[in-house]
């Protein structure tokens, strides 16, 4: 995965992103030290100059590093699913000044507490991943709204983190999000999106009244147990459901993909 963004990067303005292993996404401790990759610095370091102390920063970020000297790595950007346990990781390696995405994020609650920690970026899944993987699935509740809301969120408490929607499946929704920080988007759909003609314009949903779909009030999630439960209430459960969903088939494609980070 390293070695993919070094080949992009020059293509690319901003960030490169690279994802933590999803298998640990509910141990903040195992998330950091994915992030940091501690042990594997400690076997470069031998290899290579530099003492482990002045190179220590982050194991990711370190390891762009050493395939790459020259790559400025303040551009790396690491994702982490928006659990209760990754949110603190990415508390955790925000303060160490290494920037974080909470990924996978279905949930006000989620996105709440992302811009509380100091998220860099979110990334709130329009639908579920279900959608993309198993054809013919529909998503009876899905959240293009809900990438609307937070980025006023955000706005409204000058908060820097940004909104960077992603599982969208067809050009009516991305037309529907155009005001969005961010937006993530398979070939096909930029296909269809170049051959727009300038008449084919459509409303978006930031021109739109949202007030009755933004919450009143929510819950002050300080412990996992608040997180937990606000989770679990949200949108009849179906926010849990699919975050769970998600680890679910994450942990299945670990299993047959041994090694996702390079």
């Amino acid at each position: 995965m390293i070695r993919l963004s070094l080949c992009i990067a020059p293509y690319i303005s901003g960030y490169v992103h690279t994802q933590t292993n999803p298998i640990k996404a509910y141990d903040t401790e195992a998330i950091v030290a994915n992030a940091l990759r501690k042990l594997f610095l400690w076997l470069c370091s031998r290899i290579h100059e530099g003492s482990l102390q002045e190179s220590a920063q982050s194991g990711i970020v370190s390891l762009y590093g050493i395939l790459d000297k020259d790559f400025d790595v303040s551009r790396i950007c690491i994702k982490i699913p928006s659990t209760w346990e990754g949110l603190q990781a990415c508390r955790i390696l925000q303060v160490k000044g290494i920037k974080t995405l909470a990924t996978t994020l279905f949930a006000f609650e989620q996105g709440a507490l992302a811009g509380q920690v100091g998220c860099q970026y979110i990334a709130p899944y329009v639908h579920e991943l279900k959608v993309q993987t198993s054809p013919g699935h529909v998503d009876r509740s899905p959240n293009n709204a809900l990438c609307v809301l937070l980025q006023k969120y955000y706005t409204s408490r000058s908060l820097p983190t940004k909104v960077l929607a992603a599982s969208l499946t067809s050009v009516e929704e991305v037309m529907a999000l155009a005001g969005i920080d961010h937006i993530t988007l398979p070939p096909p759909l930029l296909q269809q999106l170049a051959n727009l003609a300038p008449s084919d314009k459509q409303p978006s949903l930031f021109d739109q009244n949202l007030d009755d779909e933004q919450p009143r009030s929510f819950p002050s999630i300080e412990t996992k147990d608040d997180f937990d439960r606000a989770l679990r209430m949200s949108n009849g459960g179906n926010n849990q459901r699919k975050l769970d969903q998600v680890s679910s088939f994450r942990f299945t494609s670990r299993l047959v993909a041994k090694n996702p980070i390079f």
